[in-house]
């Protein structure tokens, strides 16, 4: 809920949103000239689910990505590997696009460029980060958007589990041919084979 408070120097109101840890409420906070404009700007920044307030159409999915980096990914056991992933993600060309005009084809169009050049799996590990960052924006820092444009994209299918198990024989075929290049030294491997 927002707070509204009046300031005793001015007779202005100083209206200040809602924030959390990710996006803090200072960021978000205003002097107003009336009352009334003190209490119709919280529920710009609030969403009554109607107004997008100015400041927030600029953002770009790189800026989310930025203070995601930045704020939730330290706090994570393995944010090191996933802040590298989320670099990736913002260097590609749909960092530029503005929340305000995005969909879930933007995504899409990623995922069919993506999946040219890596395999299934890390464009799920992608997608997956990029997810996530999205619900925190959504949830925890206000971000009024109506939907996660990465939950509405299909996810490519990940290679199947190997289910194959090596053979009588096959064992010993690569330590023979170890035996053969390692001159100087008898195999550590040979002798538990031999056992």
């Amino acid at each position: 809920m927002a707070t509204i408070r009046k300031k005793e120097t001015s007779g202005r109101f100083r209206s200040a949103g809602r924030g959390s840890r990710t996006f803090p409420a200072h960021s978000i906070s205003k002097l107003m000239p009336s009352n009334g404009q003190g209490r119709l700007r919280p529920r710009l920044i609030e969403g009554d689910g109607q107004t997008i307030p100015a400041y927030r159409t600029a953002l770009t999915v790189g800026n989310i990505g930025k203070r995601y980096r930045e704020t939730v990914l330290p706090r994570k056991r393995a944010g090191k590997n996933q802040a590298i992933i989320l670099d990736a993600f913002l260097r590609s060309t749909i960092a530029t696009t503005r929340l305000s005009s995005v969909k879930p084809a933007h995504f899409a169009r990623y995922r069919d460029e993506r999946l040219e050049t890596v395999k299934p799996a890390t464009i799920n590990r992608e997608l997956g980060l990029v997810q996530r960052m999205f619900e925190v924006a959504r949830k925890e820092c206000g971000i009024p958007l109506a939907s996660n444009p990465v939950r509405d994209i299909e996810k490519p299918p990940a290679d199947p589990a190997r289910t194959r198990r090596q053979r009588d024989g096959e064992w010993e075929t690569p330590l023979v041919h170890h035996e053969m290049f390692s001159h100087d030294q008898p195999s550590r491997a040979a002798a538990v084979v031999d056992r």
